[in-house]
C-alpha cells in the first residue's frame, strides 16, 4: 500500500463503514491510533460527536448513511477531496437478530441482507477506483457463522455466508489488479454478539498492515477449533455443533409460539 493523501499528507487512508457500532468504532480507533487517517462512517450527529470526543486527530467522522446510493457517492466525493487514493475499505456492518427462521419477518430478512451484503457491494464498487490508485485492500468483518451456521441465528448466518462468498469472488475477480480482499471471521459468543470488538480490531490491523495478508483471519475463543468443525461432513458437523452450543436433545430448550400457533423450540436465555 502507498501513502496517498493530499499534497503534504503522507498517511495511509482507510474508510470504516459503520463506526457507530462496537466493532466499527474499535477498528477505527485502533487504525487511527497506529497512524492512519481513518474516515469513520456514522449515521447521526451523536455518533459523530462520540468519535470526535475520543480526541484522535487522525479519526474523522463521516456523517453519512452508506445504505443509500446517493450517500455512497457523497462519501466518495468527501474522501476524494482529501486523498488521492484509499488504502483500505473496512466493512464492519454486522447483521443482527436471534429468532428461528420459521417465524422470522421476511421484511427484516430483506433489510438485514440489504445492509450487510447489497450495500456492502455498492460501497465497494464506488470505492474501487480509489483503492486501485493505492493498491489498497477491501477488508470485511464477517462472522464464523458464514462457514458454521448457527441455529436460531439464521438471519445472521445467511448474511455472513453471503459476505463470505462475496469476499471470495471479489478476491478472485480482482486478482492482479493490485487490490487485495480479506475476510475477518469472528466467533459468535454466547451473548449473541461476535467476539470482543477489540479482539476483532486487533485482527484487522495485520489484515491492513501486512504486505501479504491472508485471505481470511479467524478470531475469538475456540476460533481454530470451530473452523475445523466447519470442514466436517454436514450431519456429523450438525451433531457436534449442536452439542457444543448446548442445543442437543437434553439442552433444556423451551417452546415459543409463533403467530401461526406453531411451537418452535428456542434455547433458554443463557444458552448459546
Amino acid at each position: 500500500m502507498s501513502t496517498t493523501g493530499s499534497p503534504g499528507c503522507r498517511m495511509a487512508h482507510a474508510l470504516v463503514t459503520d463506526a457507530s457500532t462496537d466493532i466499527g468504532r474499535a477498528t477505527a480507533i485502533r487504525l487511527a491510533a497506529r497512524g492512519s487517517h481513518v474516515f469513520g462512517a456514522v449515521r447521526d450527529d451523536d455518533a459523530a460527536q462520540a468519535l470526535r470526543s475520543i480526541g484522535l486527530p487522525r479519526l474523522t467522522p463521516l456523517l453519512v448513511d452508506l445504505g443509500a446510493v446517493e450517500n455512497v457517492i457523497r462519501a466518495v466525493e468527501r474522501i476524494s477531496s482529501h486523498a488521492r487514493a484509499l488504502d483500505a475499505l473496512v466493512h464492519t456492518t454486522q447483521p443482527r437478530g436471534r429468532i428461528p427462521l420459521e417465524v422470522v419477518e421476511l421484511a427484516d430478512l430483506r433489510r438485514q441482507f440489504e445492509l450487510a451484503v447489497v450495500a456492502q457491494l455498492a460501497v465497494t464498487q464506488a470505492m474501487l477506483p480509489l483503492l486501485r490508485a493505492a493498491n489498497g485492500r477491501v477488508i470485511t468483518v464477517g462472522s464464523m457463522a458464514g462457514r458454521l451456521p448457527v441455529p436460531y441465528r439464521g438471519v445472521h448466518s445467511i448474511a455472513a455466508h453471503s459476505q463470505h462468498a462475496l469476499s471470495d469472488v471479489l478476491r478472485q475477480e480482482l486478482r492482479g489488479s493490485g487490490v487485495d480482499v480479506v475476510l475477518i471471521e469472528p466467533v459468535i459468543e454466547r451473548t449473541d454478539r461476535c467476539s470482543s470488538p477489540w479482539v476483532v480490531a486487533d485482527t484487522v490491523v495485520p489484515a491492513f498492515e501486512s504486505r501479504r495478508p491472508r485471505a481470511s483471519y479467524v478470531c475469538g475463543r475456540h476460533g481454530r477449533a470451530l473452523a475445523t468443525l466447519a470442514a466436517l461432513p454436514p450431519r456429523l458437523r450438525d451433531r457436534l455443533a449442536l452439542g457444543v452450543l448446548g442445543l442437543g436433545p437434553m439442552s433444556g430448550m423451551r417452546p415459543v409460539r409463533s403467530r401461526q400457533r406453531a411451537a418452535v423450540p428456542i434455547p433458554a436465555a443463557d444458552g448459546a
